[in-house]
């Protein structure tokens, strides 16, 4: 009679796990969903845009949960987890392209782009006997054009940028909004002939159109610094506190003040700024810039509709570009996007240079 009584509470608990199990692949099942539609759907729904920001993890998830099913021999389940993984592969090449340079690529009038948010030079000083890093490093990338964000001249004075970088002729900044916010710079051996600051509202963050020419082409360029969370360090301070304690609720609770209206700001400036490039009529287009989202956000996709990806086309790896001093913060939220008639040979971020909380992303373009 133990015996018995024994055996059925072993098979009981062996249901309940069973259904445990069951119950957790299908939240994966959905999350992973969540995380795919984060390209598509705005930004104000916070949960799929969370689920984008940790993609690669969920994708993992989705992985496990799949093999679970194999060594189970639930080939239905099994074959939902497969087509589901199936339809992720474009998401996941945009997150992590595996191809890498494509130099065989035929390209003529090669054109060196970098975008580097560099966070007012560090607020490192600049002397001749003693240049600043972030200086230093763009005078010797023999780069072509140049666009930064955040590029506050508090401890650098235009004039000692412009004498510096002396063989750049053309040299244009200015706020991201009418009268304050991110400084956006470009700075190109290129005639730029004409500027405009594209519309909307933010209180620091921002857009900019240059046209300039090139070889007898104009081409429109878009430097951005999109809505950026904010997080102050006591902000993430109270983040790991809850953390360490166990208070999840308020943990969400507080993360999701500055989460929802950061995302909520970049959807609408990513539709302004799609918007302003598709009523441009432009032949050719760059677009570039610390978009603060990540490869599958509806923000990147959002700009990137009609333009190509050039890390996409020609990067390898996640190209993590957030320098953040911690092993478990990691994303690309700095992009390269050109229209369909440039072509992308090379495309990837150089963290040679950490001396900003961005790595600069750089592109060789051409055209066919």
């Amino acid at each position: 009679m133990r015996r018995l009584k024994s055996k059925h509470v072993h098979k009981g608990l062996s249901k309940l796990l069973q259904t445990i199990l069951l119950i957790v692949a299908l939240v994966v099942n959905l999350m992973f969903v969540l995380s795919l539609l984060s390209s598509y759907l705005s930004g104000r729904i916070l949960l799929p845009a969370v689920l984008g920001l940790i993609f690669p993890l969920v994708f993992i998830l989705e992985v496990i949960v799949l093999l679970y099913w194999t060594f189970r021999k639930k080939w239905i389940w099994a074959g939902i987890n497969l087509i589901l993984l199936i339809f992720s592969l474009d998401s996941l090449f945009t997150y992590m392209p595996m191809h890498g340079p494509r130099e065989s690529i035929p390209i003529t009038d090669s054109l060196k782009v970098i975008s580097y948010n560099v966070n007012a030079f560090d607020f490192v000083s600049h002397k001749k006997t003693d240049p600043n890093p972030i200086l230093k490093y763009l005078k010797n990338s023999d780069a072509d054009i140049i666009f930064l964000q955040e590029a506050h001249l508090l401890s650098v004075s235009l004039k000692q940028l412009k004498s510096y970088l002396n063989e750049y002729d053309y040299i244009f900044d200015d706020n991201a909004q009418p009268d304050r916010g991110s400084r956006l710079m470009v700075i190109s051996k290129w005639p730029i002939i004409k500027t405009e600051r594209i519309s909307y509202p933010s209180q620091f963050n921002g857009s900019y159109a240059y046209w300039i020419a090139y070889k007898g082409r104009e081409i429109l360029a878009v430097n951005n610094h999109l809505e950026s969370f904010r997080l102050t360090r006591e902000d993430q301070i109270q983040y790991k506190a809850l953390a360490k304690n166990g208070e999840a609720n308020e943990l969400w609770g507080q993360a999701a003040k500055k989460l929802i209206p950061a995302y909520a700001k970049r959807a609408l400036q990513a539709d302004e700024v799609h918007r302003f490039i598709s009523n441009s009529n432009a032949k050719y287009v760059i677009c570039v810039g610390d978009f603060n989202d990540t490869p599958i956000s509806y923000a990147r996709h959002r700009i990137a509709d009609g333009l190509k990806d050039a890390f996409k086309e020609a990067g390898k790896g996640p190209g993590f570009s957030f320098n953040f001093q911690s092993k478990f913060v990691k994303a690309r939220i700095d992009h390269i996007m050109h229209s369909k008639n440039i072509l992308a040979r090379r495309c990837y971020v150089d963290n040679s240079i950490s001396t900003s909380d961005h790595y600069p992303i750089v592109a060789i373009l051409g055209f066919q």
